[in-house]
């Protein structure tokens, strides 16, 4: 008979993860979210193996109201080669990133991000942010100028660029 063996590793301690540059209180607008980060196993763990993020509608009391998700579980990227000099276990960086569609007005939400390891432990960060639709500015009159005058009987009018817009 054939001998079967297994290695287990005991890792009940949650995961380090920081976030940068998000903070409660913050807004989020545009048509993506982006953040980024670092994460890091703890000593003897079984290592990280994804980062996931959610935005969430919440009402004034900070629970989640009973619209559905913005943002539900996406995965993050997860940088596969340790950060120089990070320490030991090493640290890795993340980004993540998730389209902001379908909204059409502001709202209180609740931003979150996991990080978890293979042995299923998580730690969770989460940020209460103000969200606003992404709306783009109009564009302006480039020519004829705005305000002038012309003799001719056919007119040319120009548009300039929006930024953000599809051609």
């Amino acid at each position: 008979s054939a001998i079967t063996s297994a290695t287990f590793v005991y890792d009940t301690l949650l995961p380090d993860l920081t976030v940068d540059r998000l903070r409660n209180g913050d807004t989020l607008s545009g048509r993506q979210v982006k953040v980024t980060g670092t994460v890091r196993d703890n000593a003897g763990g079984s290592d990280i193996d994804r980062v996931v993020g959610s935005l969430v509608s919440v009402g004034a009391n900070g629970a989640p109201t009973t619209s559905v998700p913005q943002i539900s579980n996406v995965t993050a990227t997860l940088n596969p080669l340790p950060e120089p000099s990070s320490g030991s276990p090493p640290r890795r960086t993340f980004s993540f990133e998730a389209p902001l569609l379908g909204i059409s007005e502001t709202f209180r939400g609740r931003f979150t991000l996991a990080a978890i390891d293979r042995a299923g432990n998580t730690r969770t960060e989460g940020f209460d942010v103000q969200v606003v639709p992404g709306t783009l500015q109009p564009p302006l009159l480039s020519q004829p100028a705005d305000g002038a005058c012309t003799d001719s009987n056919f007119v040319n009018f120009e548009w300039s660029g929006v930024s953000g817009a599809a051609d």
